[in-house]
């Protein structure tokens, strides 16, 4: 799960940068997802840190079905097609 969300979300941010450098943004949910790492293990919390900018990269993803698992309150993009 952890290793999916990190490609979905590296492919989803891939040719972007942080805000005014030439840092990749994937950095970010990296760091959040190693932030949240020293705190649990649980991997439906890493998966979301590393997928909590996704789904505001409205340019490059166009159709994101979200599906819900029900064991947490947790969710997954999949069936997505890119711009």
């Amino acid at each position: 799960m952890i290793e999916e969300a990190a490609a979905f979300a590296a492919q989803a941010h891939h040719g972007t940068f942080r805000k005014g450098t030439q840092i990749p943004y994937i950095t970010h949910p990296m760091e959040a997802a190693l932030i949240v790492s020293g705190f649990t293990d649980d991997p439906e919390m890493i998966a979301a840190a590393l997928l909590h900018d996704v789904v505001e990269v409205k340019e490059l993803i166009s159709k994101p079905n979200i599906k819900y698992k029900t064991d947490f309150t947790f969710f997954i993009l999949s069936d997505f097609t890119y711009n």
